[in-house]
């Protein structure tokens, strides 16, 4: 239940929303309450208002995030237009999604194996080193990454282009 506390000329009358609306206040008009703005009472006096509210908080169990327990590069130096294999093994609970990324972005060609997103092959398109990133995500509704962040969910190598 909700109950409001008006203060007026500093004595608190404790109201509820049904006794109020029943009674009618005693024949008077049912004063209306505006948050953050003053309140004029039924006897014309100034005061405050409380409302006074119980809160249920509901505890959610932690997420078990998706670890990454193994990545590696074969080769990690390769010439230009050689193939690079990308591997990804993990450990919990499966990812929602995997994220890859190469920096720079001009760098070389990302594909991934029938398997999904865990194997990919690179290509480099250029000279130079190329740095190639994974994260998992854990999507919750409402919520989005909640592992977003989370030690062992992330892990970078870096592979040279000659």
């Amino acid at each position: 239940m909700v109950r409001s506390r008006v203060r007026i000329r500093s004595a608190y009358a404790v109201l509820t929303a049904g006794a109020l609306a029943s009674a009618g206040c005693g024949g008077r008009a049912v004063p209306s309450f505006r948050l953050g703005s003053e309140l004029t009472g039924i006897d014309g006096g100034v005061g405050d208002l409380v409302v006074e509210a119980g809160v249920v908080l509901l505890s959610q169990p932690p997420y078990a995030c998706p670890g990454i327990s193994g990545f590696g590069i074969s080769p990690a130096a390769v010439l230009v237009d050689q193939p690079s294999e990308l591997t990804l093994t993990t450990v919990g609970p499966p990812p929602s999604a995997i994220v890859w990324s190469v920096s720079p972005a001009t760098g070389g060609i990302l594909t991934f194996a029938d398997g999904g997103e865990a194997n990919a092959t690179f290509q480099c398109l250029q000279t130079g080193e190329v740095t190639v990133a994974v994260t998992l995500e854990l999507i919750v509704p409402d919520a989005g990454d909640v592992c977003d962040g989370v030690d062992f969910t992330s892990i970078t190598g870096t592979i040279t282009c000659q």
